[in-house]
């Protein structure tokens, strides 16, 4: 289903900026060859859509790359930024949640949760 989206976003995405190269040609371009005018909204949304998929697609890798870097920690480090996390917004100073944290990370790796 994803490629089916893929193509409507770029053929929508194609024809909208078809349609702004038009009126930009229409109003700034009068002084330019007809050829030059007609060549402008024909290749321009072309390179436009492209540079945007090609930084859609960096800005997607790299979103993908920090949540597998986030699977492959351990669930007690986890565990311990999530716990410090919230107690940062609770107010708690951050030096004593790591310092419970610290103390709870070896009863999370023998398996007891007291």
């Amino acid at each position: 289903m994803s490629i089916v989206w893929k193509i409507i976003r770029i053929i929508g995405l194609y024809v909208v900026s078809f349609f702004v190269c038009v009126i930009i040609a229409a109003i700034a371009l009068d002084s330019l060859p007809d050829a030059l005018v007609v060549l402008f909204p024909l290749f321009t949304p072309i390179a436009f859509v492209w540079w945007y998929e090609k930084r859609r697609s960096t800005r997607i890798g790299a979103d993908e790359n920090y949540a597998s870097e986030v699977a492959r920690q351990e669930p007690a480090q986890l565990l311990r930024k999530r716990r410090i996390r919230a107690d940062r917004a609770d107010g708690v100073s951050t030096s004593r949640v790591a310092e419970v944290a610290d103390a709870l990370v070896p009863d999370i790796k023998e398996g007891r949760s007291d």
